[in-house]
């Protein structure tokens, strides 16, 4: 084989060649630029993935500030809420305290009006108030000591009232008119005189018994004896008269003084006693016959009725304050 066929016959191996070595330079140009691409790309994500990681980072510390401050202000709130609480308690505490110090003043004032006044309203009044200082406190635990004190209240209330303010005003008015009273003493009555009697007529007698005939007619004119039914009256001097309004005022002063001291008994005494002053001494007309009738009203009134017992609620109080 000559030398042109041989050339002939090994161009497209070398064209084939040719063209493998142009593929492969030309991929290894474009893997070339890919892997410098891929690596500026890879480059730029890793930056990427740091930043964001440090952004990260900082979220992560700003969240763990952020949660460490919300527990502390979680924690504030707490104490704040704890001493609202306490506050609260030492408020509500202080008022339960000042209500129940007022209601124990009121129920002592109540234990004193009962049992050295002698003054069942004004007692019940005073627990009245008293209760309502318990109501107003809202305490559960005061539930006994107000069942206590409306116990004690009815029982007050079923004793017979005695106006003593209304006592004393009568009698103020009995002293203020009893000067005025007309007593009975007065100058005994004037007899009438007897019907002249005739004169005897001129007889035949002898002189001595037409004497004693003029004798015995002159001394019937001088003095007449009949009988009065009606009721002697005694004529009494201004001392006498002044004696008895005397007595009269000091039985009605007595009256008043055993009822300031809350003595039953002498004040019916005295009031009875002034009574009979009047009935025996005074001359009954409309306004002696009228203090009469009053006076013998007082004589029957029960001035110290029948107490029941208190100061139950009381000592259920103290024991309440005490505990506290």
């Amino acid at each position: 084989m000559t030398d042109p066929q041989i050339a002939s016959r090994s161009w497209p191996r070398h064209a084939l060649r040719l063209l493998l070595v142009a593929a492969l330079g030309g991929g290894v140009y474009a893997l070339y630029h890919w892997v410098t691409v891929t690596d500026g790309q890879i480059g730029q994500l890793m930056r990427d993935v740091q930043r964001l990681e440090a952004e990260n980072a900082d979220t992560a510390r700003i969240a763990v500030q952020d949660k460490t401050g919300l527990a502390n202000l979680t924690t504030r709130f707490d104490a704040l809420e704890a001493q609202a609480v306490a506050l609260t308690d030492t408020v509500q505490g202080g008022r339960l305290r000042v209500q129940a110090a007022s209601a124990e003043l009121l129920l002592t004032a109540a234990a004193e009006r009962v049992q050295i006044g002698l003054d069942p309203a004004s007692a019940v009044r005073l627990l009245d108030l008293a209760d309502r200082r318990l109501a107003a406190a809202t305490d559960a635990r005061l539930s006994p000591v107000r069942k206590a004190l409306a116990e004690e209240r009815v029982a007050l209330l079923a004793v017979p009232a005695v106006d003593r303010e209304g006592i004393t005003l009568l009698l103020a008015a009995l002293i203020r008119q009893s000067p005025q009273w007309p007593l009975q003493a007065a100058a005994a009555p004037q007899f009438e005189s007897p019907p002249p009697t005739p004169a005897l007529p001129m007889t035949a007698d002898s002189w001595a018994q037409r004497a004693w005939h003029t004798v015995r007619q002159a001394l019937s004119g001088m003095f007449s004896l009949r009988r009065d039914d009606r009721r002697l009256r005694r004529v009494l001097g201004p001392e006498q008269e002044t004696l008895l309004r005397q007595i009269l005022m000091l039985k009605l002063e007595g009256a008043r003084l055993a009822l300031l001291r809350s003595d039953g008994a002498s004040f019916r005494d005295f009031c009875a006693s002034a009574a009979e002053v009047l009935a025996q001494d005074f001359r009954l007309d409309a306004g002696v016959s009228a203090a009469q009738a009053e006076l013998e009203r007082l004589a029957r009134l029960e001035l110290n009725p029948p107490l029941p017992e208190t100061g139950r609620a009381l000592r259920l109080l103290r024991e309440f304050i005490d505990a506290r």
